[in-house]
């Protein structure tokens, strides 16, 4: 089940359809369907094989990735944000 989309049913039920990893569009669809009736908390998650790592694998350990190539990446925060 790659793709599934959930939502709360009007008596406060939660509910979920699934589809296969190639039905990203019809599960978007399904998901603007269920917000044209009113559904709420309408959410799709998504575990696509091809889009995400193997579990426990993709990590950082001692500024390493798991194949022994050093990780740089560094997001630096800048100032501008509304005063306060």
């Amino acid at each position: 089940m790659p793709i599934v989309v959930f939502w709360i049913e009007s008596a406060g039920v939660p509910a979920h359809r699934e589809f296969g990893d190639a039905e990203l569009l019809p599960a978007l669809q399904f998901t603007e369907q269920l917000r044209a009736q009113g559904r709420r908390h309408v959410t799709i998650s998504s575990e696509l094989a091809g889009s995400v790592g193997a579990p426990g694998v993709d990590e950082v350990s001692g500024g390493r990735l798991p194949g022994g190539e050093p990780y740089e990446f560094n997001k630096r925060h800048r100032g501008g944000g509304p005063a306060g």
